[in-house]
């Protein structure tokens, strides 16, 4: 290719810790942009170019690694391209159900957690994951009798992210900033209140070896630091919610 300065190869390497079921560990996705661009092998294994979906961003694209490919241990992924002048070299991910267990020079998928405690889920199997988070609160035997008028207060001291939804009545409320608090009547709790916090991206996208952690202000350079500004383990922000929640129950009398 006249356009081409060569072919390029690329490698990346993951754990499988050997407590995972890889046949029902789910599918497991590369991904990646300028996809069509790319030829992908793991453990020698061709990887189908057939696009899965876009995650996250239109030029992000899935790949579905074959899970026959897949192995306890390590696994290696190549990556060969004819390099070229557009040629972009951007960071891949791994998606899945699936936690992870980070390391200096290596990670490694683990199960799923099962549940989530309240507190930093980085420290929970889930230091890159940068979604939504639902936390069920059960106040229905909780707040038996009374008045269909007293009002509950639900109060979130702390979270890790960007925002907070609440699903009192089947209706979501957003709550963009603190404090993090709703109010609602008895008579309008419908089964649990569901409490979601929304992360942000920072875990997932970066910069991810930057030290310190916070920047005053954050450009291409916070992505290539070296020296004693750079930390080969991943550096991440805490995540979720940080504190339980505070339930109050008003009297009419008490609320006025």
């Amino acid at each position: 290719n006249e356009n081409s300065f060569g072919s390029l190869k690329l490698s990346a390497t993951f754990c499988i810790a050997d407590s995972v079921d890889i046949a029902t560990v789910g599918p497991i996705y590369i991904a990646l942009e300028q996809r069509a661009r790319w030829s992908v092998c793991v453990n020698k294994m061709p990887v189908s170019p057939d696009s899965c979906g876009t995650w996250v961003d239109h030029a992000i694209e899935r790949l579905e690694i074959p899970i026959e490919s897949l192995r306890s241990g390590l696994n290696v992924i190549e990556f060969t391209t004819q390099f070229r002048a557009d040629t972009n070299l951007e960071a891949v991910y791994l998606l899945g159900q699936f936690g992870v267990h980070t390391g200096k020079e290596v990670h490694t998928i683990t199960k799923l957690p099962s549940t989530l405690s309240v507190g930093d889920v980085v420290q929970q199997g889930l230091p890159f994951y940068s979604a939504c988070i639902a936390y069920h609160l059960p106040l229905t035997n909780h707040l038996a009798g009374g008045c269909a008028t007293d009002v509950i207060r639900v109060t979130v001291p702390e979270i890790a992210g960007a925002c907070v939804r609440f699903n009192v009545d089947g209706t979501e409320h957003r709550l963009p900033w603190a404090p993090f608090k709703w109010e609602f009547e008895r008579g309008q709790l419908c089964g649990d209140v569901r409490l979601v916090v929304v992360l942000t991206r920072r875990n997932t996208f970066g910069p991810l070896h930057q030290l310190p952690m916070v920047a005053r202000a954050y450009g291409p350079d916070n992505w290539t630091t070296q020296g004693e500004q750079f930390q080969d383990e991943p550096v991440l922000y805490p995540a979720g919610l940080l504190q339980p929640p505070r339930i109050e129950i008003l009297r009419p009398s008490e609320y006025l």
